[in-house]
């Protein structure tokens, strides 16, 4: 049976690889291989996708095949498997109703625990399942049995679906904090979006709206939310006397960092410098007045 939501999203059960799934797994597993060895990436095979054991779905928006998602069922969990979301359509509630499908999948074949693996550096996925009820745990069944480099960046979630045998209260998953992402106010999405890649390096994770009110850049670890405003939130003379910062991003080396930044002539507020306390900062002014500070270490000779 298939599920709808808000009549426009439509999930519904792939029982072959057809040249819509094909994209979508083979979308996934190039998104995958950019970021880790092939050692440490645990997909399933379109064929091995395809098993008695495993419910694989096609996720739909407005009649376009823009996700995918399975789950495989064991005797005493399921876990998810090569659930996937296409970044033009991320936002949009796609990626709730697949994994909200495949949680109802698991729990009509009687079992209790939904569990899954991803890589650390999906944070917007790692988001998903926390508000999904779903909490970190240690690494389970086959992961467990494998070599510790071919784990070493997999993060490992479960989720308690039914009532486990003798068991008469729910059980409350424990939240987990995945990352915390400031939100920058700037005048012209575009033109941010523009400095933040040309001169910070940052890629352009998504943006919203014709023309964008809202976005977000990403380098590395660091993620930063950009929100269009009609005038300044903060005024620039309380924010350059207070030395206001909109965000504060760690790295391991300060002195590098400052020295790429230099090069290409980004405006500092503050230049390389060392603190009291031992960190080694500087603070980048973006074309809207925010303050970014950057902190770390960095080579003494260089400081």
């Amino acid at each position: 049976m298939a599920l709808r939501e808000a009549d426009a999203i439509l999930v519904e059960p792939a029982p072959t690889a057809t040249d819509e799934v094909r994209a979508l797994v083979e979308e996934l597993e190039a998104v995958l291989s950019a970021e880790y060895p092939r050692e440490q990436r645990h997909g399933l095979s379109l064929d091995a996708i395809f098993q008695p054991h495993i419910r694989f779905f096609l996720a739909r928006l407005d009649g376009v095949a823009v996700g995918c998602g399975g789950v495989a069922l064991f005797p005493d969990f399921a876990e998810v498997k090569r659930m996937y979301v296409r970044d033009a359509v991320r936002g949009r509630g796609v990626a709730q109703a697949l994994l909200a499908r495949l949680e109802t999948a698991a729990a009509d074949a009687g079992l209790s625990v939904l569990r899954l693996e991803t890589g650390d550096r999906q944070i917007a996925a790692m988001r998903l399942y926390a508000r999904a009820g779903f909490r970190r745990c240690a690494a389970s069944g086959d992961y467990a049995a494998m070599a510790p480099q071919a784990i070493a960046t997999s993060v490992f979630f479960e989720k308690q679906i039914g009532m486990p045998p003798g068991q008469s209260g729910a059980t409350i998953a424990k939240a987990t904090l995945i990352a915390a992402e400031p939100q920058l106010f700037v005048a012209d999405i575009a033109a941010s979006c523009a400095f933040y890649r040309e001169k910070l390096g940052f890629s352009v994770a998504f943006t919203y709206g014709d023309p964008p009110f809202y976005g977000q850049v990403v380098r590395d670890g660091a993620r930063l939310n950009l929100r269009c405003v009609s005038r300044p939130v903060i005024d620039p003379q309380f924010r350059d006397s207070e030395q206001w910062l909109s965000a504060s991003i760690t790295l391991d080396d300060a002195t590098s960092l400052f020295l790429e930044f230099q090069a290409i002539g980004v405006p500092f507020h503050q230049t390389l410098r060392i603190e009291p306390w031992g960190a080694r900062t500087f603070i980048v002014r973006d074309p809207d007045g925010n303050l970014i500070l950057f902190a770390g270490r960095g080579d003494a000779a260089a400081a």
